[in-house]
């Protein structure tokens, strides 16, 4: 779900893609989403599952374990990584931003001669 966008660039074809999904593509669009389904997902939801287990084993009688289970599994499945991705993601472009207007400052200062 958290890829659903991503997943159907890539399932036009090359014609049918704006120039900006064009780029993505060939930025690695597909190597994300192919790591994402294999490795990053599958992460997410052992995490889960260890962090919950005793959490189910204790609360949820035998015949309802697996039940439990399976909807912890079916919510997890991307949403605590997705999570995690999109807040460093712009924790970083925020960093990213405030270094370029302190850099920008700094060399305009430098240019007009200005020294604090």
């Amino acid at each position: 779900m958290a890829r659903s966008d991503d997943i159907k660039i890539l399932a036009k074809r090359d014609n049918q893609r704006t120039p900006i999904e064009r780029k993505q593509v060939e930025r690695g669009l597909r190597r994300g989403v192919v790591l994402d389904l294999v490795l990053f997902a599958p992460a997410s939801v052992c995490l889960l599952y260890l962090a919950f287990s005793p959490v189910v084993e204790a609360r949820f009688p035998v015949p309802w374990r697996a039940t439990a289970f399976a909807l912890l599994g079916v919510i997890s499945y991307g949403f605590p990584f997705a999570t995690v991705r999109r807040f460093v993601t712009r924790l970083t472009l925020g960093i990213i931003q405030k270094f370029a207007l302190v850099m920008h400052d700094e060399a305009r200062a430098e240019y007009l001669g200005d020294k604090d």
